[in-house]
């Protein structure tokens, strides 16, 4: 079995709250295995809310001109943004809201302030990523990351005007600090009672992209929400005070690529859920992390990428070439609401399914319910 990162290691998980650490992920894996479920953990029943959560987004349209040259197919150009997420179709419609981390600006807008300074610089076709995101159902998307502010405040200007536009709702970034922390919040109904939802987007701090980038919002300044725990325990209070049946998801864009979570983010995770967070989804890595139980609620350190159009760097780096699709299930159970995680394992290698100038395309295993994993916590 190849190692990832030199660093594995499983805790038993027969002990109720012990962490699902490092999982063992081989080179061919079917399933993204959660090692238990919370007891009771009952059958789905209808009516239930469907919540998609993607990791890390872009079609890529920076890498069009690169992939060309090196003799790769720029398939953007030749079969269009379909041939990117057609695969994906049917997971996506079935969904009731679909949220993604949104990795790029959506802006034309250049030069980019950045330009000569930053290695990496994300844009995105601005009638096309909206036309196609809202086509396969993405209703929201988190800003708070380290690409959607690469063209500055006039491309998140336009970032935002294009997406809201399409109907395509955002969060995670903004004109000042209060716009970029505002959690985004969504109200359905299960069998007549309100069940309301609350996304929190943040990206980590990194100083170079504080000092050398003008990274974040500040209180007369645009730009991405940085994680600050005190912030989200207050703000979870704030808002369990104003909504019912509340359940509230930290979505954090932050580690490092092709690589198993920081300490940082095992730390600031486990205060997220310290401070009433029900569950933590992260992205960032481009690669699937560690899962965890703490406290009897789950964390995921990062989904990975979702639909991203650059070759990736799995082999290079010895990473596992998966991501996941976290599906949310919201039920009423005999003794009130049943919340259900599932997490669906995809094939992201994008350079290993386009060998010898193949497609560039994201592969995916079926959607059955045994190739998921079910994390079941009724609500106390």
């Amino acid at each position: 079995m190849q190692q990832y990162a030199c660093r594995m290691s499983l805790e038993d998980p027969g002990e109720p709250r012990a962490p699902v650490a490092r999982l063992l992920l081989a080179p061919l894996l079917a399933l993204l295995c959660l090692a238990h479920a919370a007891a009771h953990a009952g059958e789905d029943r209808d009516p239930s809310i469907k919540v998609l959560l993607l990791g890390d987004t872009s079609f890529g349209e920076r890498y069009q001109d690169r992939l060309a040259s090196q003799g790769w197919e720029p398939v953007l150009r030749t079969r269009g943004y379909d041939y990117m997420i057609e695969t994906f179709a049917a997971i996506l419609d079935e969904a009731d809201f679909t949220i993604a981390n949104l990795e790029t600006a959506v802006t034309d807008r250049f030069p980019s302030p950045y330009a000569g300074v930053r290695k990496y610089i994300h844009y995105a076709d601005i009638e096309k990523t909206p036309r196609y995101l809202a086509k396969y159902g993405v209703d929201l998307v988190s800003l708070a990351n380290n690409h959607a502010f690469d063209f500055g405040m006039p491309g998140l200007e336009q970032t935002l005007e294009v997406l809201h536009a399409r109907d395509i709702e955002s969060c995670g970034a903004g004109p000042d600090l209060a716009t970029a922390r505002r959690p985004y919040i969504k109200r359905f109904e299960v069998a007549g009672e309100p069940l309301h939802i609350a996304v929190l987007c943040m990206f980590e701090y990194r100083e170079h992209y504080d000092k050398n980038y003008a990274f974040y919002a500040g209180p007369d300044a645009g730009g991405t929400n940085v994680i600050a725990l005190d912030a989200i325990a207050t703000t979870v209070a704030e808002l369990r005070r104003a909504y019912p049946n509340l359940f509230v998801i930290a979505y954090p864009h932050w580690g490092d690529n092709y690589v198993w979570a920081t300490e940082t983010q095992r730390a600031h995770a486990r205060a997220m859920i310290d401070g009433g967070v029900d569950l933590v989804l992260g992205h960032g890595a481009h690669t699937i992390q560690e899962v965890e139980r703490h406290r009897d609620r789950w964390i995921a350190y990062s989904l990975g990428s979702f639909v991203f159009g650059r070759p990736g760097r799995y082999e290079k780096c010895g990473a596992p070439p998966y991501g996941a699709i976290a599906m949310l299930i919201l039920t009423l159970g005999d003794n009130g609401p049943v919340k259900t995680l599932r997490l669906y394992p995809i094939f992201t290698d994008n350079r290993a399914s386009n060998r010898s100038a193949s497609p560039l395309r994201v592969r995916h295993s079926a959607w059955t319910s045994a190739n998921s994993t079910a994390v079941t916590n009724r609500a106390r």
